[in-house]
């Protein structure tokens, strides 16, 4: 009986409440609402972000467009301008070209003589080379003079002054510069340089009639004086291997000698001083016997350094005399056998050519 009665109970089904039951279809109802509105949001959120893209990428194709047009029109502006200044150069350069006057028109030049602050210089050709009119016999240097016949051959004024001032007024009257040239055919010009201007000079020419302003590299063409237009001495490089013997002679001491086989040490030391030796502007270019005492360089005072060494299996043979002190002891004299010409070098170079460098060390 009792176990019909459990399984009519649950046969049975209860009925539910009906305000849990609406609560239930209310909720299942919102749910539902709720999930349909974050799927709109979630689409609208997307839209707005594809439309903010839209509007960026249209502001930046915009950005890019000014500064596109921005560029080119900077280019534009700067090949204009660069063609302008290339213009205006030239208009310039043809201005500067139309003013210019040809001063001297002189063919093949045979002698050139100035006179300057610097002294008197003459010049005469003779066989195609440069030499001193009162001194054939010294070798010259003929770049310099080469610079000065081009200056000289074709002076060209940068323009010619109207109605010009008194000569004085441009320092004409007694001129810095007077320079006398004659070329192959007999034709002479003398130039006449006054006061500075600017980068320029005033010039005239023979009777002086006109003043012009130019000679700027005729003026550097004719500044040096006499000894520095010599062509002057030069060393032989000496490899340390290529010596035989080394003498010295003349010191207070006694005469010495070095042989590649017993004194590497001591010739290293003295080709150093070779190697250090350069002869600039000389102190004087052509001394006669009586002068060089006055150098320390005659027979008696002068030491005598004479290096033997073999070039191409040839024995050679570079000697240098070497003279007293100048007068601020930092220098000495010396002259190369066989020259006419006194140069300066370095106490301390000739030590090491002494080799009395080492011996104070030691």
């Amino acid at each position: 009986m009792v176990e019909e009665e459990k399984g009519i109970d649950q046969e049975m089904e209860f009925p539910v409440n009906p305000k849990i039951q609406v609560k239930r279809q209310c909720k299942a109802a919102y749910d539902k609402l709720e999930h349909k509105k974050g799927s709109n949001r979630t689409l609208e959120i997307a839209d707005m972000l594809v439309i903010n893209r839209r509007k960026y990428m249209k502001k930046d194709r915009k950005r890019m467009i000014i500064l596109l047009v921005t560029l080119l029109i900077l280019l534009a502006a700067l090949f204009g301008l660069r063609a302008f200044n290339d213009r205006e150069e030239e208009r310039i350069e043809e201005e500067e070209q139309a003013s210019q006057v040809e001063i001297t028109k002189l063919g093949t030049l045979q002698s050139i003589s100035y006179k300057n602050e610097t002294g008197e210089v003459s010049l005469t050709k003779q066989e195609d080379q440069w030499v001193f009119s009162d001194e054939p016999e010294v070798k010259l240097d003929q770049s310099y003079i080469t610079a000065m016949e081009s200056a000289i051959t074709d002076l060209i004024a940068t323009r010619e002054l109207e109605d010009p001032d008194e000569l004085s007024y441009y320092g004409l009257e007694e001129p810095a510069c007077e320079i006398h040239a004659e070329d192959e055919d007999g034709t002479e010009t003398t130039i006449f340089v006054g006061n500075g201007t600017d980068s320029d000079y005033y010039l005239t020419v023979d009777d002086k009639e006109k003043v012009y302003t130019g000679g700027s590299s005729l003026m550097s063409a004719v500044q040096y004086e006499k000894k520095q237009l010599i062509k002057n001495d030069t060393v032989p490089t000496i490899g340390k291997d290529n010596v035989t013997k080394i003498t010295i002679q003349g010191l207070k001491e006694r005469d010495v000698s070095y042989t590649a086989k017993d004194n590497e040490d001591e010739i290293g030391t003295i080709l150093g001083g070779v190697g250090a030796l350069s002869f600039g502007e000389c102190e004087d270019y052509n001394v006669t016997g009586k002068e060089l005492a006055g150098y320390g360089l005659n027979k008696k005072s002068r030491i005598t350094l004479t290096i033997t060494y073999k070039d191409d299996d040839k024995e050679k043979n570079f000697c240098l005399y070497i003279g007293k002190a100048d007068d601020t002891g930092t220098y000495r004299y010396v002259q190369v056998k066989g020259s006419n010409i006194v140069n300066k070098t370095l106490t301390d170079t000739v030590d090491n050519l002494l080799n009395q460098n080492q011996e104070k060390e030691e």
